[in-house]
């Protein structure tokens, strides 16, 4: 199969979310390579659609970058290694938000200059709520093009349990603030899956990123100790993650048509035609 960065070159990908063009259906997700200036300009190069930035939060807990802080599970055998998995105990973004939101800026004029879609990506408590409209108006100032609440962080998704109203009274004040459009990511356990979305619909959010990846645990069975470190944490299934996401997506398209944004188990061209 040819490279799809290159057929892109020769077809016209551009697809469209809540009016917003992006010039191709390939996005880049919320990474490293969406916290450093560097990458970006590197990236924007490239036929890419839109970049989600590294999620960031205030919360002084989450501020914590461990080093190192993802262990490929290759040498654990072959279907680990064949399958890309990857274990990765990656915080949030842990810059103060003046620094970060320059370096935002900076990205968002480098994404203007190629004609490619900036996504702001936060979470902040949900008890809350006008903090996250502070968040999402301070992006939206520096050049972000959308903007992703990012309710798949575990401390976020543990707050679901609590109830669900407190999540729309945030995209409720958030939607009324901000003019950019705003999705949500979620991860790969929220359930119950069709009854949330609809709720989300209703509120008027524009798109749904999904997934995040699952939480896991590896156990190194020669050293009798856990691999990487000694908690749960981002389990990054690889390609076998792939059919899992691939199918809530299809639970989610049945209820509703706003756009999906599908990640996860990615490896070769013919995943992404899958999501697509």
């Amino acid at each position: 199969m040819p490279n799809l960065l290159n057929v892109t070159k020769y077809l016209d990908t551009h697809v469209e979310i809540a009016g917003i063009q992006f010039r191709s259906p390939i996005i880049v997700a919320s990474s490293e390579c969406g916290a450093d200036v560097a990458f970006v300009k590197e990236l924007v190069q490239k036929p890419v659609g839109a970049i989600v930035t590294k999620t960031y939060t205030s919360r002084p807990e989450h501020k914590v970058r461990i080093r190192p802080y993802q262990f490929p599970l290759r040498h654990l055998g072959r279907g680990y290694r064949e399958g890309d998995a990857l274990y990765s105990i990656a915080a949030p973004h842990v810059e103060q938000l003046e620094t970060w939101l320059k370096k935002v800026e900076k990205m968002a004029d480098l994404c203007k200059k190629t004609s490619t879609v900036l996504i702001a990506s936060f979470f902040e408590e949900l008890d809350n709520p006008d903090l996250w409209v502070d968040r999402a108006k301070a992006f939206e100032q520096v050049g972000a093009r959308l903007i992703e609440l990012n309710f798949s962080h575990p401390h976020i998704a543990r707050a679901f349990s609590k109830g669900i109203d407190r999540v729309k009274i945030v995209l409720a004040k958030v939607k009324k603030a901000i003019a950019v459009p705003i999705g949500i990511k979620i991860g790969p356990n929220l359930d119950p899956l069709e009854q949330i979305i609809s709720s989300w619909e209703l509120l008027g959010i524009n798109f749904i990123t999904a997934h995040n990846a699952p939480a896991g645990l590896v156990i190194d069975v020669d050293q009798e100790v856990p691999f990487g470190v000694p908690s749960p944490a981002g389990y990054a299934m690889g390609r076998t993650f792939l059919p899992y996401s691939l199918a809530r997506i299809a639970r989610i398209k049945r209820i509703t048509t706003l756009p999906l944004i599908g990640v996860g188990g990615v490896g070769e061209p013919q995943h992404v035609i899958q999501y697509l």
